[in-house]
C-alpha cells in the first residue's frame, strides 16, 4: 500500500460522497405514560403505613386490641395500595403489607388494655400475637400483592412492544 492515501486529505478515484436521508430509530420506551405513574417505593410505603396505622390506633384506643377492623383496613389498604403502586418498583407493593402491619404492632401493642408485663415483653409478645392472629391474612394479602403489582409490570411491558412496534412502522 503506498502512502499516497494515508494522509486525510486524500481522495481515493473510485470514492463517491454518501448522502444518508434516513431518520435515527432507537425504540427507546415512553418517559411519559403508564410506567411513570403511580406511587414509588417511598409512597406506597407511607400510604400503606398510614391506612394501617390510623386504623390500627383508633381500633386499640378505642376497643383495647386490635380487632377485626385492622384486619379488614390491612387487606383492602394494601390491595389498593398494590393497584397504584408503579411499575418502576413492583416490589414495594407485596413487602409493604408485613413490613408497615409489624411497624404498626409494634407502635400500638402498648396503648392497648393487655399489658402482658412490662412494656418491651408486652411490645414482643403483642406483636408476635398480633402477627400470629394474622398469618393466613398476611399470607394472602402479600401473595395477592404480589399478583396485582406483577399484572402491573407485564401489562407495562406489553404497552411498552406495542408502542415499539407502531414506532418501527
Amino acid at each position: 500500500m503506498s502512502s499516497l492515501y494515508r494522509t486525510s486529505k486524500a481522495k481515493h478515484p473510485a470514492a463517491r460522497p454518501v448522502t444518508t436521508n434516513t431518520e435515527l430509530n432507537l425504540n427507546l420506551p415512553s418517559t411519559t405514560g403508564q410506567s411513570s405513574a403511580g406511587l414509588t417505593a417511598a409512597g406506597v410505603f407511607v400510604v400503606s403505613g398510614f391506612i394501617i396505622f390510623v386504623i390500627g390506633l383508633l381500633d386499640t384506643l378505642i376497643f383495647g386490641t386490635h380487632t377485626w377492623l385492622t384486619t379488614i383496613a390491612f387487606v383492602v389498604g394494601n390491595i389498593f395500595v398494590a393497584t397504584r403502586t408503579s411499575t418502576r418498583s413492583p416490589w414495594a407493593a407485596w413487602t409493604a403489607p408485613v413490613i408497615t402491619l409489624f411497624i404498626m404492632l409494634v407502635i400500638t401493642t402498648p396503648l392497648g388494655d393487655n399489658q402482658l408485663g412490662g412494656t418491651l415483653i408486652t411490645i414482643l409478645l403483642g406483636t408476635l400475637l398480633g402477627l400470629s392472629d394474622r398469618t393466613w391474612f398476611i399470607v394472602i394479602v402479600t401473595a395477592t400483592c404480589w399478583v396485582v403489582s406483577r399484572r402491573n409490570e407485564v401489562r407495562e411491558k406489553s404497552r411498552q412492544r406495542q408502542l415499539a412496534r407502531t414506532r418501527r412502522n
